[in-house]
């Protein structure tokens, strides 16, 4: 199962996770990224995915999700995931862009191809045919949706 997180709530996770010996040796890293990677105050929302449709392909499935980004904010999100046969745990990558579609390189819902000189962007398609999952959200601002309900 696939599940929605905002790329600032998984570094905020993997920040929490490290080790403070590891801080503790780098403090004026940590001093320089504490507060960038951190929340600003005011900035709560409820986190909040939903997933909008599966496309099947060949050697991988696309998922859709649109997921909460931000206080009245939200966005699309493409999870490509490799077709079963492979191990139980595959490494996953996160591969984002202005759109998903860029990376995946076509139109999953009409299989049309993208202009050329996306080909050197798309390489979701590539790397779900190596056995990674692969995941990318909008990652343009202008092109966030309305907050979910």
């Amino acid at each position: 199962m696939t599940h929605g997180v905002t790329l600032s709530a998984a570094v905020t996770a993997l920040v929490a996770l490290t080790p403070p010996a590891l801080f503790a040796t780098a403090a004026p890293l940590h001093d320089d990224w504490a507060k960038p990677l951190s929340v600003p105050a005011g900035y709560a929302f409820e986190r909040k995915v939903e997933r909008v449709k599966t496309w099947r392909f060949a050697d991988f499935d696309v998922e859709s999700y649109i997921q909460a980004n931000g206080p009245g904010t939200s966005q699309r999100v493409f999870v490509a995931v490799p077709k079963a046969g492979g191990p139980a745990r595959r490494p996953a990558v996160v591969v984002p862009f202005y759109h998903p579609e860029c990376m995946l390189g076509f139109d999953p819902e009409t299989g049309e191809r993208l202009p050329k000189y996306y080909d050197r962007l798309a390489m979701m398609a590539d790397l779900a045919r190596r056995g990674f999952i692969t995941v990318s959200a909008d990652a343009y601002h202008l092109t966030y949706l309305p907050k979910l309900e």
